[in-house]
């Protein structure tokens, strides 16, 4: 249940950075594959980061309670 919020998270913030940095590389006149390689590298570690913010607390409450 505590990883909902956090897949819920990751996979918004995939998706408007997939938007955003799709639309930056375009401007900058990346070949194709180069330009798919930095759109997914930055998307990823974008949502990670984000998906991290709400998953780290809870699992350290959770492992905290168990003890």
């Amino acid at each position: 249940m505590d990883t909902i919020p956090a897949r819920a998270l990751y996979m918004t913030a995939l998706e408007a950075t997939n938007s955003d940095v799709a639309t930056a590389t375009a401007s900058f006149w990346f070949p194709v594959t180069s330009a798919a390689t930095i759109v997914n590298a930055a998307a990823r570690l974008r949502a990670a980061i984000a998906a991290q913010l709400v998953w780290t607390p809870i699992a350290i409450v959770s492992q905290r309670l168990m003890v």
